[in-house]
């Protein structure tokens, strides 16, 4: 913004020659992040020309992730918090919104009827804000905390965006690191063992009655290649999972074929304890993970039922987890 000539038609050029050099001097560059933070005094004189800059990204690296507020690729959640909506949608409107312009619940849960799939991204300093300050090195995130964000995060059909500031010689630093390597290791040994893994399902219908849409395909370790569908005509879509043995478990997971479409909008979990089926979890949208944690259960059967979809409910993954003990729940579900 302090560019001379910024507000006038020659920043085009100045911001497009910029741009060319990122895109060419310094190998495969993953995703191009344009943030739409700006001062009002900045937003009167504004001149930007988006399609052109994504034109030019799309040529010199084809497989670049393009951010912003709307998108193309992936869009700002809303929030620098880290979280996405409770309901997420992949599927947006981009025409609705503008770069820089807005910051309401649409960005934050997406919509059902979007013209686009541009899934929610959520950005976050791992420090509390986006540069390193070494008087901030003892305020570095917990791995707890950490854990919290990955499930209102990626637990929630976002992707996560975690800022690591280098400090002044470059380099990622020491607090930093020890955070993130336990998180890590709270999540591998959350995930390690999925207790529904050899168990039996039941469904209420598959796809055309065809085997190839078997209920077997949830717990077969494939999270999008195999998956279960319902019959159009099952007015009632539900798994049953049969557990080869009764299971403690206080988080679940569930996972749709995305490649088709995110498709269920609303779900209830239960479970037969005590001679009735009493539920235990539930929620809107799952899209490609969702992740639940629940009050600790006991249970050897598992029921899933679909309660709003838009389009023939289809689930390509399924898991019943019990938490690390390094983990601690800070927040409801």
């Amino acid at each position: 913004m302090h560019e001379p000539t910024y507000g006038t038609p020659a920043y085009i050029t100045h911001y497009t020659n910029q741009l060319h050099e990122l895109l060419t001097n310094y190998g495969t560059i993953s995703e191009f992040f344009f943030d739409g933070a700006k001062s009002p005094e900045y937003e009167k004189k504004s001149i930007f020309d988006f399609p052109k800059w994504w034109s030019m990204i799309r040529k010199l690296q084809p497989q670049c992730i393009i951010f912003s507020d709307i998108g193309p690729d992936v869009r700002w959640i809303g929030n620098e918090q880290g979280y996405a909506g409770k309901t997420e949608w992949s599927m947006f409107t981009p025409e609705r919104e503008g770069i820089g312009k807005t910051h309401n619940p649409y960005q934050n849960q997406g919509d059902p009827y979007g013209n686009k799939w541009v899934t929610g991204e959520c950005d976050v300093s791992i420090r509390p804000g986006w540069f390193y300050h070494a008087d901030q090195d003892s305020l570095v995130r917990t791995p707890q905390n950490l854990v919290d964000l990955y499930y209102k995060s990626v637990g929630r059909n976002g992707v996560l965006l975690l800022n690591f500031p280098p400090n002044k010689q470059g380099l990622i630093s020491k607090p930093d690191i020890k955070s993130l390597k336990e998180f890590h290791a709270i999540l591998n040994e959350t995930f390690a063992h999925n207790l529904a893994m050899n168990g039996k399902v039941e469904v209420s219908s598959e796809y055309n009655n065809s085997d190839q849409f078997s209920g077997r395909y949830i717990l077969d370790g494939e999270p999008q290649d195999s998956f279960w569908a319902a019959d159009p005509s099952d007015s009632n879509p539900m798994l049953t999972i049969n557990l080869d043995k009764p299971a403690t478990f206080d988080r679940i997971m569930l996972q749709e074929p995305i490649k088709y479409g995110q498709r269920i909008g609303a779900f209830a979990i239960q479970a037969f304890m005590d001679g009735r089926w009493q539920d235990i979890a539930g929620g809107t949208t799952i899209g490609y993970k969702r992740l639940l944690r629940i009050k600790t259960v006991t249970a050897s059967k598992i029921r899933i039922i679909f309660l709003s979809y838009n389009n023939t409910p289809a689930l390509s993954n399924f898991g019943l987890f019990k938490a690390s003990p390094l983990e601690v729940m800070q927040a409801s579900n």
